[in-house]
This record gives structure tokens, C-alpha cells and sequence, in this order.
């Protein structure tokens, strides 16, 4: 099974993390800039784990989703 992975845990990447567990994928692992976002879309969803870096997800996903803020 695909394993997905999110780099940012705001709005956005909570929103779609959600809906992708409710269509049947694995959402194995996220970070965040704070370790708490992290921790607590980790909780909502089952079997995903936080991460330290962005590089951990990267090393434990097959697909990311990078879903942090533009910079003006």
C-alpha cells in the first residue's frame, strides 16, 4: 500500500490527511514546524506517526505532500 506522508500540519494538510484516510490511504507520517502540530494531527489519524524533520517523512513515505504557507 501507498504510504503518504505530510510536510506541514495546518489547516490544509489536516483537511486532505483526513480525507485520504476516509478514501483508503495510509497516512504513515507527518512533521510540522512545531513538534505539537505534528503530535496532533498524528493523533487524529490511525497508524500515522510524528516526525523530527522533514527528511524522515521523506524516508518514510512513497508520496508527500508538502503543505506549508507561500513566502511573499
Amino acid at each position: 500500500m501507498l504510504k503518504v506522508g505530510f510536510i506541514g500540519a495546518g489547516t490544509v494538510g489536516t483537511a486532505l490527511a483526513s480525507r485520504l484516510v476516509a478514501s483508503g490511504y495510509s497516512v504513515a507520517v507527518v512533521a510540522s514546524r512545531t513538534s505539537a502540530s505534528a503530535e496532533r494531527l498524528a493523533r487524529a489519524i490511525p497508524g500515522c506517526q510524528p516526525a523530527d524533520n522533514m527528511q524522515a517523512v521523506a524516508d518514510a513515505a512513497d508520496l508527500v505532500f508538502i503543505t506549508t504557507p507561500t513566502v511573499p
